[in-house]
């Protein structure tokens, strides 16, 4: 399993059983989390604890808001690596691509737990076992 010791990862999704899912396999692989459950408490998350990694729900209880939370954490200077997650409908729908707004990557949910966490890898530049 991917060592994510030392590393924090902030996680924005109102979906709690989401949220928690996406807990499990990060600290299981040694990393240490931070949940939020809209943009707004994102941001403020994300200015207290200056994590290493975001994972943000680009549909959220506000409109485009996991886009919207990635432009304002790109204008405050925040330079971690930023995913969205989304259904693939979503992605499609709204346009998303990575590189969109400061954006890292996407992530189709549901996000299978070796995907993520070879993600997260490659974002951190941790190297391979």
């Amino acid at each position: 399993m991917t060592d994510l010791h030392g590393r924090h990862a902030l996680i924005v999704d109102d979906d709690p059983d989401m949220r928690a899912a996406l807990r499990v396999v990060l600290e299981a692989a040694g990393c240490g989390v931070d949940e939020a459950a809209t943009a707004a408490e994102g941001l403020e998350a994300a200015a207290r604890t200056c994590p290493s990694l975001i994972l943000a729900d680009l549909m959220m209880e506000e409109v485009n808001s996991g886009v919207d939370m990635v432009r304002v954490l790109r204008e405050r200077g925040c330079v971690c690596p930023v995913f969205l997650l989304s259904s693939a409908a979503d992605t499609v729908k709204h346009n998303i691509r990575p590189g969109d707004y400061g954006l890292d990557g996407l992530l189709q949910k549901p996000v299978a737990p070796d995907t993520l966490l070879e993600t997260v890898r490659k974002a951190l530049r941790i190297p391979p076992e």
